[in-house]
Parts: C-alpha cells; sequence; structure tokens
C-alpha cells in the first residue's frame, strides 16, 4: 500500500507537470468546479458569495496570470508563492467578520471599522435576549463581546437590531468606564440638574449602564428608558453690570441691568470662567467686585460656583450676580504708593511732609498707612474699605501756614481779626536744601523800613529756619512747630525793641535820689528818642556797671548799629541793650572815683 500511495504521488506530480498553467484541471484535483467556485477567464471565485480559503487565508477571489506564471490576489503575489501550474486546494467558507453577515440592523445605526461594531448614539447591539455595547470579530475565533468571551462564530449570520439605552433630554456627553458603564457629563459649561421642575438638585455624578441610571450613587431608573427629568443648566452666566461706573457701589437693583461690564473682561476654558478688569495699571488698580465683596486679581466661575484666586467661595454657579469694576485705595490726599510683597499698598506722603488722620477725636500723626482689597490700615487698626476714597487723610507740608497783618500799622498779635493767610508782601521765603526754607525781611539795612522780623510778635535776630521739625532762630532754638499757624511780619527797626533797658528807680540804692522820675522815660516808640528830662538830669549805666554816668543830654536811636546814642557834654557814648536810665536831680550811684566838679559860684 505504501508502494502504491507513493506511485499515486508521483504519477499526479508527473500529470500536473504536463498541464499547461491555469488550467482548471489543477485547481482541487481536478474535482467539478460547478461544484462550490467558477474559474472563468483566469478568474477564481467562491460561489454564493462565499471566500475562498487557501492557507489558512481568506480571499474574495483569485487571479491566474500566465505572464508571470503566479496566482496572485488583486496586483498582490499571494503568501508564500503559488506557481500558476502547480495544484491548487482551495475551500470556500461563508464570509466571516463581513458587515453582510448582520442582519434586521439598518446601516445608519451601525459602525463597523477594524472588525469591530457597534451601534450610533449610545444605542446598545441587542442578540436574542442578550445586548452588547459592542462586538468584535476575528475570523479565526469569532465574534467576541467586552470581556472577550466568544458569541458567534465569524461565519454566522447576526441577527438583532440597535437598542436605545441610557438616553436623556439634556444635552450631555457619554464616556464610557471600564466596567463598561457611561460616566454622563454636561456638554456644555452648565450644572446638572436632576428631579422634577420644582425640586431639581445638583447632581455631581451621574451614570448609566444596562442596569439603570444612578444618581450621586441612587438607582432612579431604567437604561432603556429615556431620562427627560436630567437638565444641563448653563453656569456662570447669570450676569449683572452697573448701568454706569458710580452704580457699581449701588446696592440698588434699578442701577444694574444684565450683561458683563466693559471694565471687565471674561476667558473662558471648556472647564471655567475667569474675569479680570482691563486696563489695570499699578497704582492706579481696579479690582472685580462680585456683589459687595471685592475680589483680588481675578475671578473664576465653574460649576463649582465663582471663587476667588485662593479658591474661596464666593457665590452659587447658577446665582445671579453683579460685577463691576471699582478703583481702591484713592484717597483726597496727594500720597504716594509702594508695592509690598503681600500685594498691599504702602501708601505715604512725600518727603519732608507729615501724615495725619482723622479718627473722630481730631487729626494724629500716621506712622504707617497700608491699603490692599480687605481694607485700609492705619498704624495696624481699620480705617476703612478699600473702596471708599479715603478723606480724612491729608499730608501737611512744614512751614506754608502763615498769616500777616492786614495793616501792618496795626498788627497785634493777640487779636486774630487782625490778621489774613499769607505770607506779609515784606518777607520773603529761600529754599536752602530740600525740605528746609529761610524766611526773612526783604530789607536788611538798618535804615530801611520794615526790616525787622516778628514771629508771633516776638523779635527774632537776622531770619527764621524752618523744616519738618519747626521754626528755629539763627542759634537753633525751636520757635514753634512747623505745623501750625504763625504770625510773620516785619517791622520798623525799635531801639527799644533791639537794645532795651530799665527805667524804674530802685529803693536800695546807696542814697536815695532827689526827684527821680520812671514816668519821664517812654520808649515805647519806633522813631527816634529825643528828649530831655522833663525835671531833673538824664543818669544813665550799662549793663552790669556799678555807677551811673552823667552829663547825657539826651538818647538816639542808632538804626545802622541798633544802640543807643548817648549825646553828652565832652562827646557821645553808646548804651546797649540791658541798660539802666532815668531821671533825677541827683546821681544815684555815683562814681566815688570822679573827680569833684569846679565850684563856678565863688
Amino acid at each position: 500500500m505504501r508502494l502504491l500511495a507513493i506511485f499515486l504521488i508521483l504519477y499526479v506530480l508527473q500529470v500536473a507537470a504536463g498541464v499547461a498553467p491555469c488550467d482548471p484541471s489543477l485547481i482541487n484535483e481536478g474535482s467539478d468546479p460547478t461544484a462550490e467556485f467558477e474559474f472563468n477567464d483566469g478568474v477564481l471565485k467562491c460561489k454564493d458569495n462565499k471566500e475562498i480559503v487557501l492557507d489558512d487565508m481568506r480571499y474574495d477571489d483569485l487571479n491566474c496570470d500566465i505572464q508571470q506564471g503566479l496566482w496572485i490576489y488583486g496586483k498582490t503575489e499571494l503568501t508564500p508563492s503559488r506557481k500558476a501550474n502547480e495544484l491548487l486546494n482551495i475551500t470556500c467558507r461563508g464570509k466571516a467578520c463581513g458587515i453582510s453577515n448582520i442582519k434586521g440592523v439598518k446601516t445608519s445605526e451601525i459602525q463597523y471599522n477594524g472588525g469591530k461594531l457597534n451601534c450610533t448614539d449610545g444605542k446598545q447591539i441587542v442578540l436574542g435576549e442578550k445586548s452588547y455595547k459592542s462586538l468584535t470579530c476575528n475570523s479565526r475565533v469569532g465574534w467576541s463581546d467586552e470581556s472577550g468571551s466568544v458569541v458567534a462564530n465569524a461565519e454566522q449570520k447576526l441577527v438583532g437590531y440597535c437598542k436605545s439605552f441610557c438616553t436623556t433630554t439634556a444635552n450631555v456627553n457619554y464616556k464610557m468606564s471600564s466596567d463598561g458603564s457611561y460616566a454622563v457629563t454636561c456638554k456644555e459649561l452648565a450644572v446638572m440638574l436632576y428631579g422634577d421642575i420644582e425640586a431639581k438638585k445638583e447632581v455631581r455624578e451621574m451614570t448609566c449602564n444596562v442596569d439603570g441610571w444612578t444618581a450621586d450613587g441612587e438607582y432612579i431608573g431604567k437604561s432603556e428608558t429615556e431620562l427627560q427629568q436630567l437638565e444641563c443648566k448653563k453656569a456662570c452666566n447669570m450676569l449683572r453690570k452697573p448701568k454706569t461706573a458710580a452704580d457699581g457701589h449701588s446696592s440698588d437693583d434699578s442701577k444694574w441691568e444684565n450683561g458683563l461690564t466693559d471694565l471687565a473682561k471674561e476667558t473662558k476654558s471648556s472647564q471655567k470662567y475667569t474675569f479680570k478688569c482691563k486696563n489695570n495699571q499699578l497704582y492706579t488698580k481696579y479690582v472685580i467686585k462680585l456683589n459687595d465683596n471685592l475680589v483680588d486679581s481675578h475671578l473664576n466661575c465653574d460649576i463649582r460656583g465663582y471663587t476667588d484666586k485662593n479658591g474661596r467661595n464666593m457665590a452659587s454657579a447658577l446665582d445671579s450676580v453683579k460685577i463691576a469694576c471699582v478703583k481702591i485705595c484713592e484717597t483726597t490726599a496727594d500720597v504716594k504708593y509702594k508695592l509690598s510683597y503681600d500685594g498691599s499698598y504702602v501708601v505715604t506722603c512725600k518727603k519732608f511732609e507729615v501724615m495725619n488722620y482723622d479718627d473722630g477725636t481730631g487729626m494724629k500723626e500716621v506712622k504707617d498707612m497700608r491699603c490692599s482689597v480687605s481694607g485700609w490700615k492705619r498704624d495696624g487698626a481699620d480705617a476703612g474699605k478699600s473702596d471708599s476714597p479715603l478723606e480724612k487723610l491729608e499730608c501737611k507740608k512744614p512751614c506754608t501756614k502763615p498769616q500777616k497783618p492786614k495793616n501792618p500799622a496795626d498788627s497785634d498779635p493777640s487779636d486774630q481779626s487782625k490778621w489774613e493767610e499769607g505770607l506779609t508782601d515784606f518777607a520773603e521765603v529761600v529754599p536752602k536744601s530740600p525740605g528746609k526754607v529761610q524766611i526773612e525781611c526783604k530789607n536788611k539795612k538798618l535804615q530801611d523800613p520794615n526790616n525787622v522780623l516778628r514771629l508771633n510778635g516776638k523779635f527774632v535776630n537776622s531770619h527764621l529756619k524752618c523744616d519738618i521739625g519747626g521754626y528755629t532762630d539763627i542759634h537753633g532754638n525751636k520757635l514753634a512747630d512747623a505745623f501750625e499757624t504763625v504770625k510773620i511780619e516785619c517791622v520798623n527797626f525799635d531801639c527799644s525793641r533791639a537794645a532795651p533797658f530799665k527805667t524804674k528807680c530802685e529803693k536800695d540804692w546807696e542814697r536815695r535820689p532827689i526827684g527821680c522820675n520812671s514816668a519821664d522815660i517812654d520808649f515805647n516808640i519806633f522813631s527816634k528818642l529825643d528828649r530831655t528830662c522833663s525835671g531833673g538830669k538824664i543818669f544813665y549805666k550799662q549793663r552790669g556797671a556799678a555807677y551811673f554816668e552823667e552829663g547825657a543830654k539826651r538818647l538816639t536811636c542808632d538804626t545802622m548799629k541798633g544802640v543807643w546814642t548817648v549825646e553828652k557834654e565832652g562827646g557821645y557814648d553808646e548804651l546797649r541793650r540791658g541798660g539802666h536810665v532815668i531821671c533825677a536831680d541827683s546821681n544815684p550811684l555815683p562814681n566815688p572815683n570822679s573827680p569833684p566838679k569846679a565850684n563856678c559860684n565863688i
């Protein structure tokens, strides 16, 4: 028998070798070609729309190319290669994994790509009593579901239909999870609500599978029933704006209208809105005001609600909210701003100025003034809302509150009605260094009128100095506060003021003077004194002297030197500040060393 088999094989090979290429007798060893396939004009096809199976490969048809001496599929040589004069053993099988094997389903309802079959619009494939999200076909293994279980062989006709599961009237997205269920979310930036019209509640997590719908883990209905109580309500779009910029501070609803203020801008992503004020300069800062709350930097809004930059919740995403852009940290004072590390502003006066604030008990000096979204802070204490201009703040410049006499000839410092604001025309302010000035009379010569400076009724030698520390004389003695109102005038030189002296007759002199009369000496004048005593003689002494000088005829004010010139027998003398002058019949303190006078009555 073995020898007979070998002989038959050799015989077949010899027959094949002698047969012309592409001869029908080479197909299935010459079996009746009309049984399962047909071979016309070099094209081999199975009947009944079946597929050719050769070397575990499937083909719609095969071509025998005499010129190449090969069997080809389309224009490609088979693998492994098959010569045109070789025996070709094929079988005809029903088409595997073809869409034509799927019956009862509209082609518009299904998608079939890469061997995967699924229904459109979230529907499921129903075969018999089971439904599947998708089916995958492998020509060797067959049709299998998502878990890999084979539900039919690859050539089997599938009779089924697409059925809607997990549908809803809301505008939602479906995302399949690993367990085959759908995570259902709103397509737009919207809040998901479920329930009856008057009792809808927000849903954080909505899922659906073949077994049914669940809202936040609670079963709410069958999956094949369309969910009509689900709603996706747009978030962050119930905006109101002030009709005018000033209305941004108003709580009156009539001053607000629908829309976003022109002073703000919004940017939108798929997940959130961001609101910011436009044209925000460093020291002219606008901030978002949401309802009655100021928001630093920017305002965010997503389905969780309106939040500030730190994530602090400020309103629900579905609330009607008032949004305005308002200025903060404004004040009526002329101040400077410096941005601090914590985002607040350090507010200071200009150099050489002092900041004062009225806390309700009067103006007081401020050491530290700050402002931020949270409000004004004065030396650490609250001083008001930052979106309200601070009107009780002032920057005081030193040396800027002089008053002048309305009538220079009548300038009693104790009578305020005789004074008015401003610096007298006879004086001038001379800048000396930043923050320091010198005040002096324009006329400086002693013989000139209005050449002596007086501050608050007191004479000042030469000039005044003033800075933030106060008004001082040439010796640095403080005469007045730098910020108080001061009375400044330039008057005629007055010897009685520049070189005052005593006129009182003292009781403890060595011998009582005869006819000593203080009333004869009157030096409260602003011109020369040219007078002899009405009774008696003039006696005078310098400050610190022990004896009175005799022989004086009159005293005259020397406006050049600021001293009194004493005209006396034999010449002139000078009387300076602090001396003593009396009228008497005889010298109360004579010099014992003076030579006796000659007796002219001998």
